[in-house]
């Protein structure tokens, strides 16, 4: 019997590897008819090389792995397979939810990913509370933001706390776990800890109505409408312009979204609106450790004024269309003479133009999405802004511990 599955298991390994092979020969023999891509729509990422074959790497087992991983990923019509055989998860714990009465259920065995199919909506499960080296992270941003207000009476210091829908009783996960974030607990332990020079605040998702009109339908980030409310509450402390919802423009009719990707379900398509409001007079440039230069800022003024469009499917047309990542910005219409220092996550993406067009200079960090080797005084020294807006979502220093410990001291 040993032996049988043995023989079986070379058969069915010898098949897969001339499956691959001939899938590859095909797609250069033949690229109109059997096109081989190099990146996984369904998973947002590249498919692993064929890795180098070395002494060394033998030896280290790194071919090995490499060639595995090569292997997994290049077996024909992989994307097809794994999409089928979440499929059929996804029928079987519907089935069972329907039984129970649950009107949210997994998206696959194992997913932390839970569909709502009554309202077309995928979302994370709730986010648990910080554990112990979170809470370590957390306490030196307290530090490292208190320390700047103390130091620097003169900067108005505005925290737009965000609390995401997976970080909210508002979440439809939610009462299914114990001991999950919610905004009192952010209140407690991180805005009533910041120094009074801080206008700091918790801005949340208060219903599961919310998630459904204002936040997008299979991925984490919010819609422009959502996120001008948040704008709007940081520019009435600032006397900054207030911009309303007016006049929305769909600019990308219909796309997956990151959590559809993950969920492995891509049965619900969104779409993403803007304000056609020309911001041309903004000037975008990497910073100077990144080597200066004018810096790419996705598509939106193309999409918007020369009338390119972006292809309806993928999971990343939100940062596609607004761009991000870290940037001066020289606002050539505004010679106020004042500089702000934005610090923000991917939230922030679709406000970096309004933020920066109140003010003739503007330096855009995101320690949670990048990598950062300074910390937030060397750039408050460097810059001498008037103002300091951060506006993240509620756990965000999580990732900058561990993108850019530095920046927060650790």
């Amino acid at each position: 019997m040993r032996r049988f599955e043995n023989i079986a298991l070379t058969v069915v390994t010898i098949a897969i590897g001339f499956s691959v092979m001939a899938y590859g020969a095909a797609g250069l023999l033949a690229p109109t008819v059997v096109q081989v891509s190099e990146v996984s729509n369904i998973e947002n990422r590249y498919y692993a090389e064929l890795p180098s074959l070395t002494a060394e790497s033998v030896l280290d087992k790194s071919f090995q792995d490499g060639f595995d991983a090569f292997i997994a990923d290049h077996i024909p019509l992989r994307d097809h397979a794994v999409l089928l055989n979440a499929g059929m998860q996804r029928t079987c714990i519907a089935a069972s939810a329907a039984i129970r009465g649950y009107v949210v259920y997994p998206t696959f065995f194992g997913s932390h990913y839970y569909a709502v199919p009554s309202d077309g909506l995928i979302v994370d499960q709730a986010e648990e509370l910080p554990s112990d080296d979170d809470l370590r992270a957390l306490d030196a941003w307290i530090v490292t933001l208190n320390e700047a207000a103390q130091k620097h009476p003169d900067i108005r210091f505005v925290y737009d706390c965000v609390a995401r829908h997976d970080q909210t009783e508002a979440n439809p996960t939610y009462r299914y776990f114990n001991n999950r974030l919610n905004p009192a607990w952010m209140q407690e332990h991180f805005i009533d800890r910041l120094d009074p020079r801080i206008d700091a605040f918790i801005d949340s998702v208060a219903s599961y109505d919310e998630i459904v009109d204002e936040w997008f339908a299979t991925d984490p980030h919010w819609t422009l409408e959502r996120a001008l409310k948040s704008y709007n509450q940081v520019a009435e402390r600032l006397g900054l312009r207030v911009y309303p919802y007016d006049n929305p423009v769909e600019v990308v009719d219909s796309w997956q979204g990151t959590y559809a990707n993950s969920s492995l379900d891509l049965d619900y398509a969104i779409n993403l609106e803007d304000l056609p409001i020309d911001f041309s007079q903004l000037s975008f440039y990497n910073l100077q450790e990144d080597g200066g230069g004018e810096k790419y800022m996705g598509a939106r003024e193309a999409v918007l004024f020369e009338g390119v469009q972006l292809e309806a499917d993928g999971a990343s047309k939100y940062y596609e269309y607004f761009g991000g990542g870290a940037a001066e910005v020289i606002n050539n219409g505004e010679n106020n003479g004042r500089t702000v220092l934005f610090v923000g996550d991917s939230l922030s993406y679709c406000l970096e133009r309004f933020i920066a067009s109140n003010y003739s200079k503007s330096v855009i960090l995101l320690p949670g999405n990048g990598r950062y080797s300074r910390d937030l005084e060397s750039y408050i020294e460097e810059y001498d802004p008037d103002d300091v807006i951060v506006l993240m979502h509620a756990s965000k220093y999580e990732t900058i511990a561990e993108y850019s410990p530095a920046f927060i001291g650790l």
